[in-house]
């Protein structure tokens, strides 16, 4: 026969205490969480389920981000063309003005200051940041994507022998203000600012010596031997620095949206960045230059061109804003495609981990209710002595 001994029943009781102190630690850890998958240990398969759509959700989370960030891209280049087709509309208007016969030169000279300006805007609009980050040069992000050219030539009628042979200049220090430089002797030159016929420089002809035309350390050298009254004339024209790359954002499983809007495409009017404006399609800054040039000459004529030009110009601002419309529809789109599959994946995961907050307040109570019954047996047990068993 089996003998009991009291090693045995201490041996239990330890176990039964053991058991229910775990089975009582489980109880207590779901109802303070709110989960029944506290360890992978409490269900191993349930645990690896709940990791999986972890991931899923964290993939989720990165496309959610993503979105936030092709939004925000999308609504400043969308902003930044609605108001490039304010400066237009402005121009516009100024060119009607002057198309009138009715005004002279000095009142075209006063529009061309205001030209100037809309130029400027134009441009800074064009080279607008997000984040540090410019939003119309492609992958080219780090730097201005328009920037100011030269193009210096001798003018008709010259006879000396003087030609352009190099011009340094900060394309960021350029006016959109057109220098012509007039030989008043074989060996003297003037340097005057057209439209205000203001002086900018003056100064001793040399060969090959660099001639400060603006007076902000941007140089021509003409070589050669220029004659008296040989002009040349140095003109400004905006360049796209940028390149023709698409920024793709993932937004959502085998889902990307273009983030950037071509700068040269809308702004240049050169959709394939050949240098050329394409067919029916105007560069803007083009367009304001010659505005520019046109109220300088006092040019009727070619203002009443312009008219249309400027009017191509507000035309491709709305295209552009268009093209930001449909993918900000697409973005859109993936948000809501986002947020329905986040409560999907939400909704599986509290089946397999969350825990029923009543049926664990429940099971608590009972699992206290028989530790506290093993406690009081097992100390009823201990308290006996050897005279109990005499």
């Amino acid at each position: 026969m089996y003998r009991v001994t009291q090693n045995t029943f201490l041996g239990n009781i330890r176990t039964q205490l053991a058991r229910g102190g775990r089975r009582l630690l489980t109880s207590q850890e779901r109802v303070a969480t709110g989960r029944q998958i506290n360890h992978p240990s409490d269900d191993p398969s349930g645990a690896y389920r709940v990791l999986g759509l972890k991931a899923v959700q964290a993939r989720n989370d990165q496309y959610e981000r993503n979105l936030s960030s092709v939004t925000s891209r999308l609504n400043v280049s969308e902003n930044v063309f609605g108001q490039t087709q304010e400066v237009l509309y402005r121009s516009l208007e100024l060119a009607i003005q002057a198309a009138n016969s009715s005004l002279d030169s000095d009142q075209r000279q006063v529009i061309a200051t205001e030209v100037t300006q809309q130029l400027d805007e134009v441009k800074r609009l064009a080279n607008s940041e997000l984040g540090g980050r410019y939003l119309f040069g492609g992958y080219q992000t780090d730097q201005p994507p328009f920037v100011r050219n030269l193009t210096v030539a001798a003018e008709a009628g010259n006879t000396g022998s003087g030609t352009i042979a190099t011009a340094t200049f900060d394309p960021e220090a350029l006016s959109g203000s057109r220098y012509r430089i007039r030989f008043t002797a074989a060996n003297t030159y003037q340097v005057v600012e057209v439209g205000t016929n203001a002086t900018t420089a003056t100064g001793s002809f040399t060969d090959g010596a660099p001639i400060d035309f603006d007076g902000k350390g941007n140089q021509v050298t003409i070589s050669g031997t220029p004659a008296a009254n040989d002009t040349f004339l140095i003109t400004p024209h905006m360049v796209y620095r940028g390149d023709g790359n698409d920024s793709q954002i993932s937004v959502g499983e085998g889902q990307t949206v273009t983030a950037n809007v071509h700068g040269h495409q809308f702004f240049l009017g050169d959709s394939n960045m050949d240098g050329a404006t394409d067919s029916g399609r105007v560069s803007l800054f083009g367009t304001l230059e010659e505005f520019k040039f046109a109220l300088e000459n006092d040019d009727q004529d070619a203002i009443q061109t312009i008219i249309d030009q400027i009017n191509q110009g507000v035309g491709q601002m709305s295209e552009g804003q268009g093209v930001i419309g449909g993918r900000l529809n697409m973005v859109e789109s993936a948000k809501n495609d986002l947020s329905q599959r986040s409560i999907t994946i939400e909704g599986l995961r509290s089946q397999i981990e969350d825990v029923d907050m009543a049926t664990a307040i429940t099971n608590l109570s009972a699992t206290e209710a028989v530790y506290q019954a093993t406690l009081g047996t097992a100390a009823r047990v201990l308290q006996r002595s050897l005279l109990d068993y005499l």
